[in-house]
């Protein structure tokens, strides 16, 4: 199986054929309805309409790996289901994971939890800023930055991305002279970036890092899509700099991206300074939720310890997917661009030569193509005229998504 992985992982991804050396089908395309599937059963409510193809919610259309499957199935014969804790073995398994993907070292008292990642934003904002408070996101971003900072009465300060060469860039000047000009708290970074698919260089992170040690700023970096990279060597958790920047450094993280965990709840909350971690671990408690799911516990442990090589497999189907619709629209429908991306299975659209308002364009997509993706606008600053659209699905699924799209177009 070690060398089998090994094989597998050094690939380049979306050029050996989706046939070779594959353990799992990602061809399958198994039913979803009426599981009470977000995604599948209830795109009407999410997004408006309804009898389309959905490709919106972030998370895939693939089965979770087996030995994920098979040590929930040994929990749930066991028949007890009472309040439950990490075990010694699911710290391991995240140190390890640690180790192994990425070559960092990190301690099991930097360890802390949260039901999801957006529930430990919450925290974070109220643990560590005042209600009035300025806290910076870099929009196009993940809709739910913004909404955790309003809905806790703090204010949003905003370092729009800037689009260069079909490829998203930070602008420097413009996010120190955010921070200094509105004395911003906190600073929300998303590496891997969602929606635009950026995964942060060494040289951008180092001046992410100088810029917020100048301002004693609290950086949290979400790294929920940080296994989801297609070149490995490309990813840079902020762990990687704990050691002159942990007193003002949180991680978040999570095998729910990874392993398609989503319905399970649980993050991983990483936090490398003492008494950060104690003032975070004291708004856990607060909320009441301090104690995690017996079965996101025992999904991640699995998918930590026996899950590299389906990640190496799903990843290498995600890229050929990722590939697909790249090729197709430069050639099937060349009023669309889709932006070069580096990691995630979402990718991002650029609608904006269909000369279509973003009202017009979701109801197009919509309606005429009848496709449920997410409109731009849901991201903020600089998303109008873009879609997001999820490749985590079957091929034969999302070449009928793409050619509904073209037909639709072309009767434009």
């Amino acid at each position: 199986m070690e060398i089998y992985y090994n094989l597998v992982r050094e690939l380049n991804f979306g050029v050996m054929p989706l046939e070779v050396l594959t353990m799992y089908n990602f061809d399958e395309n198994k039913r979803r309805t009426g599981t009470g599937s977000v995604k599948w059963d209830f795109c009407k409510e999410g997004i408006g309409y309804e009898d389309v193809i959905p490709l919106w919610v972030a998370d895939m259309d693939f089965e979770s790996p087996k030995e994920i499957k098979n040590e929930m199935a040994k929990r749930v014969n066991h028949g007890i289901f009472g309040y439950s804790e990490k075990s010694e073995e699911f710290y391991k398994s995240l140190i390890n994971w640690y180790k192994e993907n990425q070559g960092i070292d990190i301690k099991k008292e930097w360890i802390s939890v949260s039901p999801n990642l957006v529930f430990a934003l919450g925290l974070i904002v109220k643990a560590f800023s005042k209600e009035g408070d300025r806290i910076l996101i870099q929009p196009p971003v993940y809709h739910q930055f913004k909404k955790v900072i309003l809905n806790n009465n703090r204010k949003v300060v905003e370092n729009p991305l800037v689009l260069k060469e079909n490829k998203y860039e930070i602008d420097f000047n413009d996010l120190e002279n955010k921070i200094k000009e509105n004395n911003a708290k906190i600073f929300i970074l998303c590496n891997p970036h969602n929606p635009v698919g950026r995964v942060w260089n060494k040289s951008e992170i180092k001046n992410i890092i100088k810029i917020c040690k100048k301002y004693n700023v609290l950086l949290v970096s979400d790294e929920i899509h940080g296994d989801l990279v297609f070149d490995k060597e490309k990813f840079i958790s902020l762990l990687k700099y704990e050691k002159e920047f942990k007193d003002n450094l949180i991680v978040l993280n999570s095998a729910s991206k990874t392993f398609n965990l989503g319905g399970l709840h649980l993050g991983n909350i990483i936090i490398p300074n003492n008494k950060t971690k104690e003032k975070y671990d004291e708004e856990l408690s607060k909320s009441g939720m301090e104690r995690p799911n017996i079965f996101g516990i025992v999904a991640s442990e699995a998918g930590y310890k026996y899950g590299a090589s389906w990640l190496a497999e799903v990843k290498n189907y995600i890229k050929g997917n990722i590939n697909y619709c790249k090729n197709f629209i430069e050639k099937e429908i060349p009023k669309l661009k889709m932006i070069d991306t580096e990691a995630t299975y979402l990718i991002w659209i650029d609608c904006r030569k269909l000369n279509m308002s973003d009202s017009e364009l979701s109801k197009f997509i919509g309606e005429k193509a009848k496709l449920g993706v997410n409109d731009g606008p849901v991201f903020g600053t600089g998303g109008s005229g873009f879609i997001r659209v999820n490749v985590a699905c079957p091929r034969i699924l999302l070449e009928e998504a793409m050619n509904r799209l073209k037909k639709a177009i072309d009767l434009l």
